[in-house]
């Protein structure tokens, strides 16, 4: 795959698109045409998203935005109708958005990104995980209970380049 650009989220979106639509064509039901609804709610609308202009493009509806629903009243609503573990789902975005604007995104980093991720979940259990690949660094945002709960802990998770990520 090219370089990580502004527009990566409608190409990959519009391929997809493409695939849906020929798969949905082939049900035995005989439709042709769905109706998409997405989880974007209005806190999504102060980041740069560019899934959002391949949702438009494919017209896709958003209903927590209609409403003016954020994420907190997301989580409250879930809490109320019992729903505990979606209340405190974090954020799960695509791999690729781990991968800053104008990188390469392969499926070598894409892999290496999901074992960073995984590993550390299993090594901390935190609550939240992001591996993020920069031009000349990779950065690990963790949540800050799991941050204060492992201050103490002296583990650096290395990279060499064409090796896989050991723990040093």
């Amino acid at each position: 795959m090219p370089a990580s650009s502004m527009t990566r989220c409608i190409s990959l979106t519009l391929l997809t698109d493409a695939f849906t639509a020929s798969a949905i064509s082939t049900l035995p039901f005989g439709h042709t045409e769905a109706t998409v609804l997405s989880g974007t709610n209005t806190d999504d609308l102060g980041d740069y998203r560019p899934g959002l202009k391949a949702a438009e493009a494919a017209s896709v509806i958003h209903p927590y935005i209609e409403a003016l629903i954020d994420k907190a009243t997301i989580r409250s609503i879930a809490s109320n109708l019992g729903l505990n573990d979606l209340a405190e789902l974090p954020a799960s975005p695509c791999l690729s958005s781990r991968v800053e604007t104008g990188n390469p995104i392969n499926a070598r980093w894409l892999g290496v990104i999901e074992k960073v991720e995984k590993d550390l979940a299993l090594e901390l259990s935190p609550g939240t995980v992001r591996c993020l690949l920069r031009e000349d660094q990779v950065v690990v945002e963790l949540d800050s209970a799991t941050l204060r709960n492992h201050n103490d802990r002296e583990e650096v998770f290395a990279f060499h380049d064409g090796d896989e990520p050991c723990w040093v």
